[in-house]
């Protein structure tokens, strides 16, 4: 990520929660030097320490789930990726939103099949984006009875 600035475009596209949580991160774990009384001044700082500030309430103990899903969202909004295939699978077993990363707030639909296969609409009510997990079947196991 390189060194410009969040600017009034990208700040633009912030809800209200949004730009609280950005300025909440840069208060509590930002260098002291730069106070975030308001959002003109919000979007003078980097988009490079923004997220760094970000994550840092991510890793936070004190942070509610949903802080921490806000600043999450707000993270990919800037970075403007969503994670690969295999980092939703691997790394975060498929339970987190794979567009901004919200481990709550989240809705699915009924499961449709399709041979040995299993469909499922899942919302995210933090960023708004819908996607479709893919179930395969690759075996069973047997109970005793």
């Amino acid at each position: 990520m390189d060194e410009k600035s969040v600017g009034k475009e990208l700040l633009s596209r912030f809800s209200d929660e949004q730009k609280r949580m950005a300025a909440f991160s840069i208060n509590h774990f930002g260098t002291g030097e730069h106070p975030c009384p308001d959002e003109k001044e919000l979007a003078y700082f980097t988009e490079y320490y923004l997220v760094t500030c970000l994550r840092q309430v991510v890793m936070s103990s004190f942070v509610t789930e949903e802080g921490k899903d806000i600043a999450s969202a707000l993270i990919s909004k800037i970075e403007n990726k969503p994670m690969s295939i295999a980092e939703y699978i691997n790394d975060y077993d498929g339970i987190v939103c794979p567009i901004c990363r919200a481990q709550t707030n989240m809705y699915s639909e009924d499961f449709d099949t399709e041979g040995s296969s299993v469909y499922q609409e899942v919302h995210c009510k933090v960023c708004g984006m819908s996607w479709i997990d893919k179930y395969d079947l690759v075996g069973f196991i047997m109970i005793d009875n």
